[in-house]
């Protein structure tokens, strides 16, 4: 049977079958990046055909979509963690291969978002590919990482190369490993023949499924926190981020989007001029319409936001390896949604009338 792709739905086009079954279609959430393209992709698909949402060890964003109350099925799926039990972890490796078989066998097409760090989904998507089940990768913020990888070391290599076979020998998943920002990543090596999809984003998924979290107030700033006390790259972040908060709080309410995983840091303190959100939240959904700035530091949802008043203030924060700071200048300078702007913490200044321009587009 023939297939077209329009709009992200896939649509049969033999005149014999087209009426008989709906396309079972999954949407494979991985992290908050991208969650605005997986949400138009269910609008797109939920009148005409099955759809399913499964979030991949992404609780926080499972929650979001609790709240919104979708028509379709939304499942949390928890990929097995190491064990210091190495026959307990293996066991658990090929139990989880045997239920990816299994669902593998319910969907028709499926659409992803990331190559990075999630044998759960590289094992959907190597199921797909043997049994042709169609797949398209929807394209983010995280497409290109490869090119601020660094080289890895002769003692990496061999460490990969292991790696490598024991995950091909488990779980028959073929996968690379790069280097970023002093940090090993591993990621789908097949992903070159699995076709990109850029989707447009349309205003109207904003305004159905965005979420308002202050107060409405004129003096509002939306600071994008990472708990960065336990990343490894900063070398003073204690310091750097309450020198921060000090100006921040000198301009107005100050509202902190938490990681969606790790949260914030630890000492930070509450108070009126001081807010945390929801981590559940996702960044991109968060409306901007009442925030004269938004700021951050090296956190990737700067490159998915759109505002008139976007800066990453990452010169002003200390880093154990200067390479690490450029590669993250490089790869925000990378930009999807508008331009950031990059300033030194004392230069931070509030617009008079803000323009915020909703969320990206893509």
């Amino acid at each position: 049977m023939g297939y077209l792709l329009q709009d992200g739905k896939l649509l049969a086009i033999d005149p014999m079958m087209s009426n008989q079954m709906a396309t079972r279609v999954l949407l494979i959430v991985q992290s908050p990046i991208g969650i605005a393209s997986i949400l138009q992709l269910y609008v797109n698909n939920i009148d005409n055909n099955a759809v399913s949402i499964a979030c991949i060890g992404s609780r926080g964003v499972y929650e979001y979509l609790l709240k919104l109350n979708l028509k379709c099925e939304v499942i949390f799926i928890q990929p097995v963690a190491y064990s210091q039990n190495k026959m307990k972890y293996l066991s658990r490796l090929r139990a989880q291969k045997v239920a990816i078989d299994q669902l593998c066998k319910e969907y028709d097409l499926v659409y992803f978002t990331s190559i990075y760090q999630d044998l759960y989904t590289m094992s959907i998507l190597t199921e797909c590919q043997k049994k042709n089940i169609k797949v398209f990768r929807i394209s983010t913020g995280l497409d290109n990482l490869h090119q601020y990888a660094i080289p890895i070391s002769i003692f990496g290599k061999i460490v990969e190369a292991i790696v490598v076979r024991l995950i091909r020998w488990i779980i028959g998943v073929e996968i690379n490993f790069v280097m970023l920002s002093g940090r090993y990543f591993f990621s789908y090596k097949n992903s070159a023949s699995i076709p990109t999809l850029e989707i447009e984003v349309k205003q109207e998924i904003y305004e159905q499924f965005g979420v308002s979290v202050s107060g409405g107030l004129s003096k509002n700033i939306l600071l994008f926190e990472s708990r960065g006390e336990g990343a490894g790259y900063f070398s003073n972040y204690q310091n750097n981020l309450t020198e921060l908060l000090s100006k921040l709080r000198l301009l107005g309410t100050v509202y902190i989007k938490p990681h969606p995983t790790h949260g914030v840091s630890r000492f930070l303190k509450c108070d009126d001029h001081l807010k945390v959100l929801d981590k559940s939240t996702p960044a991109v959904m968060i409306n901007l319409k009442d925030f004269s700035m938004i700021v951050g530091i090296e956190s990737a949802a700067l490159k998915e936001t759109r505002h008139s008043n976007l800066v990453s203030v990452i010169d002003s924060f200390e880093f154990v390896n200067n390479d690490v700071k450029e590669t993250f200048k490089k790869y925000l300078k990378d930009v999807q949604g508008s331009e950031i702007q990059f300033k030194p913490i004392e230069q931070l200044r509030l617009t008079t009338h803000p323009l915020p321009v909703g969320q990206i587009s893509k």
